[in-house]
């Protein structure tokens, strides 16, 4: 459940807050699985508040040219919120558009960086709240949350700090619901809580094609 609205007067300015109730966790996992994760199974619960900033100028559309979103997010999980696991995050992000070369032209340039840390000694970051990479909306060319740090089996076991940036430039084609697109994007996932190394990066490029259907909307291939 979440509230959003405009602040100081402006609606390019909006406060929000989020509060977010589950039951999750890792079950019938192999017995090969990485000890790290084997730690972890069974399920908990979890009570997370999420407080945040956003700032807007974007105007309407699905594919703006102009403009920017930038956000500044807080996720807090404690025990006097009723949560098993105790910890907290905060996620930056900031997206900006331009118009390209030609009409209808898109360069769009998006970054994110995501740090995490537990609230009590001796616990970590769960898993599932973990920052990770991978899969269609990070690095595209990598299977979702393959990218970072392994445990002791070699699985992924995620990270507690996450780095992202992409860069797309896109065109209209003679077909009005259909443009092409070509990206970058780069990353880096981190063991440790506020490690911005980029020594261990990964990146990748390619090309897509991005549908917007009536009715239905922007869908990317």
């Amino acid at each position: 459940v979440g509230l959003e609205r405009a602040i100081f007067g402006d609606e390019s300015f909006r406060g929000k807050i989020r509060y977010t109730v589950e039951d999750a966790g890792l079950v019938n996992m192999k017995s090969t699985a990485s000890t790290e994760l084997l730690a972890e199974q069974g399920s908990s619960q979890y009570s997370v508040i999420s407080p945040g900033l956003v700032y807007d100028t974007r105007g309407d559309g699905f594919l703006p040219n102009k403009g920017q979103r930038s956000s500044l997010d807080l996720e807090y999980a404690s025990g006097e919120l009723g949560s098993e696991k105790e910890f907290y995050g905060l996620n930056l992000k900031s997206a900006w558009y331009f118009k390209g070369l030609g009409e209808g032209h898109v360069l769009e340039f998006l970054s994110q960086a995501k740090s995490y840390d537990n609230l009590e000694s001796g616990q970590s970051v769960p898993y599932l709240y973990r920052p990770y990479l991978g899969g269609s909306r990070s690095l595209r060319a990598y299977p979702y949350r393959e990218v970072g740090p392994r445990g002791s089996a070699g699985d992924y076991i995620g990270g507690n700090t996450m780095m992202h940036a992409t860069l797309e430039y896109s065109v209209p084609t003679p077909f009005k619901i259909v443009r092409l697109a070509t990206f970058y994007d780069v990353g880096v996932v981190n063991s440790d809580s506020y490690e911005f190394s980029t020594s261990d990066y990964n990146d990748d490029y390619g090309f897509g094609i991005r549908f917007n259907i009536p009715m239905l909307g922007p869908i990317r291939l």
